[in-house]
């Protein structure tokens, strides 16, 4: 597997897992008042006491669910949408076409995740069974 094909399958699961929450909780959660991350069925952002909220997760650390709630289904949807955009940029990259063949002067090669850029995109996975040490900037 290389790192453009690797780079793809982590993005799907990151879609497909926050399909799954944003169809069971709806896309945008929110915090309540205390430390609570609220999940509102409607998928409206709201933070009304008659609403119906669902409650994933309670916590005395604010800044805890303050992270869960930046991370929720909607933003990561937008993130793998720019993600994909970023790698179909940089299909060529390896041929001697790619955005990065003409930075460095010599093709980078896919099969060593030479091209920076996709790197870059791969480094949050590298803790995945899948990972090639190859593709890690260090």
């Amino acid at each position: 597997m290389d790192i453009r094909e690797f780079l793809a399958v982590q993005l799907q699961d990151d879609e497909d897992y926050a399909r799954q929450a944003a169809e069971e909780f709806g896309p945008h959660w929110t915090e309540q008042w205390t430390g609570t991350v609220n999940l509102n069925p409607s998928g409206q952002r709201s933070a009304s006491q008659d609403d119906h909220w669902a409650t994933l997760i309670e916590h005395t650390d604010e800044r805890v669910t303050r992270h869960i709630i930046r991370h929720d289904p909607a933003r990561v949807l937008a993130e793998v949408a720019a993600k994909r955009r970023i790698l179909e940029g940089h299909a060529l990259c390896g041929t001697g076409l790619g955005l990065c063949d003409h930075a460095h002067r010599r093709p980078a090669s896919v099969e060593s995740g030479r091209c920076g850029t996709l790197r870059d995109l791969a480094a949050p996975y590298a803790d995945h069974p899948d990972f090639n040490p190859s593709w890690s900037r260090a």
